[in-house]
C-alpha cells in the first residue's frame, strides 16, 4: 500500500487526481500547502506526491515550478483531470436553488478555482470572492459555519462528503477546463519503455548564461531534432537580481530516447545548470 501526499482535504481535485492515478486502496495524506507536500516526499514520509502544475483556463501554478526547482524530486507521471466546479451552499428545506443563490454574499474556494469562474461573479456582482486553501476545504468550512450567506465552489465529491447542496452545476467559465498534475518521487527513475510504442515527455529546468541569443540557441537544439516543446515557463530565481530559470516539457518516442540524452548532453555545454526532472509516459486527455 503506497502513501500519496496531496494538497487539500478529501474531495479536493488533487485528492481526486490521486485516487484516479493510484486507486482507492492506498493511504492518502492531505497537507495544508504545496511546500508541505514537497516536504512529505523529500523526507520520504510519502512515496508519491501529486502536484497541480497548470490549468487550461487559469494557467500555470507558478509556486510549484519554484518548488520543483528548489527540491530534489523527480517526475514519473502526469495526469489530466477534468475540473467541474459546483456552486455549493447550506441546505435549507423547501428553498429553491435560485432563491438560495440570491442569498449568497460570499463564495469561498481556492484562488485558481475562483479565477476559473469569473463569469459567475460578473453575473452576481454583490457576491465576494473569498480565497481559501483548497476547494474541498472551502466546502468543509462553509458546512461548519452553517450560514446561508456563504457558499463554496468545489467538486461534486466535496458536496457529497460535507453534506452541501449543489445550487448551480458547472459554474466554470469554459467546459474545456482541465488541470494537469505531475507525480513526484524522491528518487530518479527512467521508465521509458523498450517496445518503441507510445509518446513520452521529458521535463527539465535550466539556467542560462547572460548573453544575447542564449535562449534562442537552446531552443534550436529541440527544433533541429524535431522534438516538440509543449511548455516553457520562465521564473525568477529567489535571492538573485533578475536572474531566471526556465522549465520545459518536450515530447519524444521511446525510439528517440538515446537522441534525447544526446540533446541534453549538448545543452549542458550551453547552460549554467541543467536539472532533468524525469522521463515519463504522456497522459492523453
Amino acid at each position: 500500500m503506497a502513501k500519496i501526499a496531496y494538497q487539500g482535504v478529501e474531495g479536493a481535485y488533487s485528492h481526486i487526481a490521486s485516487v484516479e492515478q493510484f486507486g482507492s486502496q492506498n493511504t492518502f495524506i492531505g497537507v495544508s500547502d504545496f511546500p508541505a507536500l514537497f516536504e512529505e516526499v523529500t523526507t520520504r514520509r510519502a512515496d508519491f506526491g501529486v502536484v497541480p502544475i497548470e490549468n487550461s483556463l487559469a494557467g500555470s501554478v507558478i509556486e510549484n515550478f519554484d518548488l520543483l526547482y528548489k527540491n530534489e524530486v523527480y517526475i514519473i507521471a502526469e495526469r489530466y483531470v477534468r475540473i467541474e466546479h459546483q456552486l455549493l451552499g447550506i441546505s435549507i428545506e423547501g428553498t429553491e436553488n435560485e432563491l438560495r443563490m440570491s442569498q449568497l454574499t460570499q463564495v469561498f474556494s481556492h484562488p485558481k478555482a475562483l479565477e476559473q469562474c469569473l463569469t459567475f461573479f460578473k453575473e452576481h456582482p454583490s457576491v465576494q470572492k473569498m480565497p481559501y486553501e483548497d476547494t474541498a476545504g472551502a466546502a468543509k468550512y462553509v458546512k461548519q459555519m452553517g450560514k446561508k450567506e456563504c457558499g463554496a465552489m468545489a467538486s461534486k465529491q466535496a458536496a457529497d462528503l460535507y453534506g452541501l447542496s449543489i445550487l448551480k452545476r458547472n459554474v466554470e467559465d469554459n467546459p474545456n477546463n482541465w488541470t494537469r498534475f505531475v507525480i513526484i518521487v524522491p528518487d530518479k527513475q527512467d521508465i521509458v519503455g523498450k517496445d518503441g510504442e507510445g509518446t513520452y515527455k521529458c521535463s527539465a529546468i535550466f539556467t542560462l548564461q547572460n548573453r544575447p541569443g542564449a535562449l534562442y540557441t537552446i531552443l534550436g537544439y529541440f527544433a533541429k531534432e524535431n522534438l516538440n516543446l509543449t511548455k516553457i515557463e520562465s521564473r525568477p530565481i529567489q535571492g538573485t537580481q533578475f536572474e531566471h530559470f526556465f522549465y520545459v516539457d518536450f515530447e519524444f518516442t521511446a525510439l528517440q530516447h538515446e537522441l534525447v540524452h544526446s540533446v541534453l548532453d549538448q545543452l549542458k555545454e550551453q547552460v549554467n545548470s541543467l536539472k532533468v526532472l524525469g522521463y515519463y509516459k504522456k497522459h492523453t486527455i
